[in-house]
């Protein structure tokens, strides 16, 4: 693999993963990310480093955090901030370290194969699903693309101890997983692979035995999403399925299928591509029925489709022109994050806040002194604001979302005139939420925040639902 021959768009398509770490940090130091997920995560990764405690209780979501997903991995995590500082940023870092690794890997592998670059280029850095994950840090799922593209590429081709390893390693990072490797287990069995499928369907059923069973028992009462699933199956596909959402994730790999079915005939089925089906058939039963393909979900599906396109060498197996069909599709269907992610690299009046480093500076000011009370104290904050105050042990609620509504706060911190992420509240709502509190005790008001001591019930209701 010559780089070089390609010119300067291989190199500009080999630096867009650096835009994204650019516009993660930005939009954090801005305040544009919400604490659903980045907050929930990163307070779970900050106690966990500061205190050891393996399961600590998660205020901004009301639950411990192993009680809300099963995702080990996020002790790996821990001991990287435990290591390099209790930020947001160096979780998008680490976060980051993760996309380079499956970058990293996958250029790896297409130059071992010698592969065709330009297109292998094209339908990874255009993957919706991979980029509608990396732009909603942090979560754990983001993270497996790695492990479940290593997995699927090296079906056929490593050794099955390996393949076992890499199968144990995705289960940790997302509880829904082992429903995909019994599947997967029974798909190698019925390729007469036995010992890694009766393996891999016996681990995955012991796990799925620990994680709705023995988790419970063990750790207290867990959040259901199943029952969540099951009370969306008698949904109107016509009127309330996102089918933009769908067609946007799925269409270059049904299109590859497709194309492949062509000249492969029913062996598309079967082999790995096979596998990679019966794998993925959980995870697409469980987003459909919750009509969710968005964000970290979308990692899940991409992961596993690019491995198996590279073991497989479609490259090879189809003509020239129908590789054009299919990195257009990759395009076209990602082509629209992209544009997202320019806009929010270099722009600075955004749809849910506003970048200005007059903000950034005033809002320090709140930071370092939230930072500086006692972790027993009370704080109410709108969603924007979380990811940026938090520190380790802070009693930080999230506002109008998740959190336990309390009796009384210590103090309040919310955002206005879209100067972050106030989600579930508009505007509008806030606006009116604040007139509430303009009797209150301020510490610090400004056009952009306002940060109240003891606010009165009157004042900060506004901001629970």
């Amino acid at each position: 693999m010559n780089i070089k021959k390609y010119g300067g768009l291989a190199y500009f398509l080999l630096a867009l993963p650096l835009l994204l770490l650019f516009r993660n940090i930005r939009l954090l130091l801005n305040n544009c990310f919400h604490a659903t997920d980045l907050g929930i995560y990163q307070q779970a990764i900050f106690d966990i480093a500061y205190n050891l405690n393996l399961n600590p209780y998660i205020t901004i979501r009301d639950v411990k955090i192993l009680n809300d997903h099963f995702d080990p991995v996020i002790y790996v995590a821990a001991l990287f901030v435990k290591v390099f500082g209790y930020t947001a940023e160096n979780l998008i870092i680490f976060e980051f370290l993760w996309l380079i690794l499956f970058f990293g890997l996958y250029l790896f592998i297409v130059k071992k194969e010698k592969a065709e670059l330009p297109f292998y280029l094209i339908i990874a850095l255009f993957s919706k699903g991979l980029l509608s994950a990396f732009l909603f840090p942090i979560h754990p799922t983001t993270w497996s693309a790695a492990i479940a593209f290593l997995l699927f590429y090296g079906m056929n081709k490593f050794k099955e101890r390996y393949i076992l390893l890499l199968i144990v390693s995705l289960c940790f990072f997302r509880e829904a997983i082992p429903f995909c490797t019994f599947m997967l287990g029974l798909g190698l069995i019925l390729n007469k692979r036995w010992m890694p499928g009766i393996l891999t369907s016996l681990f995955s059923i012991g796990l799925l035995a620990f994680v709705f069973f023995g988790r419970p028992a063990l750790m207290g009462p867990t959040i259901s999403y199943g029952t969540d699933v099951l009370s969306l199956i008698n949904w109107n596909l016509i009127t309330a399925f996102n089918y933009k959402a769908f067609f946007k994730l799925f269409t270059p790999y049904l299109l590859t299928y497709g194309l492949l079915f062509r000249y492969l005939k029913w062996d598309v089925f079967r082999g790995s591509l096979g596998l990679c089906l019966a794998y993925l058939l959980p995870l697409f039963g469980m987003h459909f029925l919750t009509n969710n393909f968005h964000f970290q979900y979308g990692a899940l599906f991409a992961a596993p489709f690019l491995g198996v396109f590279l073991s497989e060498r479609i490259d090879k197996v189809l003509t020239k022109k129908e590789l054009v069909i299919i990195a257009l599709s990759f395009i076209l269907t990602g082509m629209g994050s992209w544009t997202k992610v320019f806009k929010e690299s270099f722009q600075t009046d955004l749809n849910k806040c506003i970048i200005s480093k007059e903000r950034n500076d005033e809002f320090k000011i709140a930071k370092s002194y939230l930072w500086a009370l006692p972790s027993e104290r009370t704080i109410l904050s709108t969603g924007g604001a979380v990811p940026q105050v938090l520190k380790p042990n802070m009693q930080i609620y999230q506002a109008g979302i998740f959190s336990k509504k309390l009796d009384s706060y210590d103090y309040l911190l919310f955002e206005h005139n879209r100067s972050g992420d106030t989600f579930p509240f508009s505007n509008e709502e806030m606006e009116e939420s604040k007139k509430n509190c303009q009797l209150e005790d301020h510490i610090y008001k400004n056009e952009w925040f306002v940060l109240i001591k003891d606010p009165s019930p009157k004042c900060f209701k506004g901001f629970l639902r």
